[in-house]
């Protein structure tokens, strides 16, 4: 929860930090006024002025921060309706999932009627797979390239999940021997990570009726 705050803070920027440098102080400098001079009936004018204005600053900086924090949330939210409505209106996209969803799936054969793996693809060892293996990264980068803005708090996570919870799962389960196998080849175990973790967190917490 902490964590959540910090970056929540940091992207606030400066209006963040006074508003809660304002509120720690003020929140402060109340509690020793409380401590040290508690007997209301002997204050004064001045000591009732600094109270009241130390009250001000406190709400003030309580307001601030809410709407610094709701203001945030709505420009997360609303970025990622953009970014999940590009998903279906890139072209570039949408050509890579109808080329190779067929080979995601595990229908496509070759000649012989022996299931093309994802593996094969991506070796393209005569070179006639350029084109589905071209399709097949830049489908996996890109869902890589999401869930990491998922994982680094870009995007709202909860918003994303309702739309793409069920494809990102599926795909993983279908790229992920490959992705394996990648890792093994180029000796880097971070590869991909990004979409690995989503996924686990995703699935480990699947959608359900009540989070809709």
């Amino acid at each position: 929860m902490a964590g959540k705050l910090i970056q929540q803070i940091k992207r606030g920027g400066y209006l963040s930090v006074i508003a809660i440098t304002s509120f720690l102080l003020s929140v402060g400098t109340i509690m020793y006024l409380l401590r040290h001079t508690i007997k209301f009936q002997q204050w004064g004018t001045s000591e009732w002025l600094m109270f009241w204005q130390l009250l001000v600053i406190l709400i003030t900086a309580v307001i601030a921060l809410i709407t610094i924090f709701i203001g945030k949330r709505t420009s997360k939210q609303r970025a990622t309706l953009d970014v999940i409505l590009n998903y279906y209106q890139d072209d570039r996209l949408v050509t890579s999932l109808e080329l190779i969803i067929k080979y995601i799936r595990g229908t496509a054969v070759d000649d012989h009627g022996i299931p093309i793996s994802l593996y094969d693809i991506y070796q393209d060892k005569d070179k006639s797979w350029d084109k589905e293996k071209a399709c097949l990264m830049t489908l996996i980068n890109r869902h890589e390239f999401y869930a990491c803005a998922i994982n680094t708090g870009v995007l709202d996570e909860t918003l994303f999940k309702r739309v793409h919870c069920t494809n990102f799962i599926k795909l993983w389960n279908a790229v992920s021997p490959l992705v394996m196998k990648i890792r093994e080849e180029e000796r880097k175990d971070t590869l991909f990570i990004d979409l690995e973790i989503l996924v686990s967190r995703w699935k480990a917490n699947p959608l359900k009726a009540e989070d809709l």
